[in-house]
């Protein structure tokens, strides 16, 4: 249960990456 919770953690984490790498690109229109 508990390395469910790490690898659901992990993939929040770059999604929320994934997603702020796609803000920036949009301000500096990369």
């Amino acid at each position: 249960m508990k390395d469910i919770v790490k690898i659901l953690k992990k993939i929040q984490s770059r999604i929320e990456v994934d997603l702020y790498i796609r803000e920036l690109s949009k301000k500096l229109d990369i």
